[in-house]
């Protein structure tokens, strides 16, 4: 997780309800070296293959952004953090499949997740 988001295993050291046994028990590991293989066996980013449809992501911070300060909302954006996003629309184009990474700052063709949705389903 520390290779992806910059700072986020101290994060969850401070946090009692959210921290890394509560990370360790969900995928059955004992240490930070068996839960990142875990991780990375069940990822998009290792199990997305050139066949996928397209997606579109949105996120509700930018990949510089600052942690908040409230550990509630550190919680959601570890687990749903945008440098995901920016990683696995990375592989999609490396992929030649189309992928919409929106977040704050970013232009996309689509105005919401609804509008590609009717795009792709042709009902727009």
């Amino acid at each position: 997780m520390e290779k992806w988001i910059p700072g986020s295993s101290s994060l969850l050291d401070k946090d009692p309800l959210y921290n890394k046994n509560a990370l360790f028990t969900m995928v059955n590991a004992k240490t930070m070296k068996e839960y990142n293989k875990v991780v990375e066996e069940i990822t998009a980013l290792s199990l997305i293959t050139a066949d996928d449809p397209p997606i579109y992501m949105e996120y509700r911070m930018a990949p510089d952004e600052s942690f908040p300060d409230d550990l509630q909302l550190v919680r959601g954006w570890i687990v749903h953090h945008v440098m995901f996003g920016v990683k696995l629309k990375e592989k999609m184009d490396e992929l030649g499949l189309e992928s919409v990474l929106n977040y704050p700052g970013t232009n996309t063709k689509y105005t919401s997740s609804t509008h590609f949705f009717k795009v792709k389903l042709g009902k727009e």
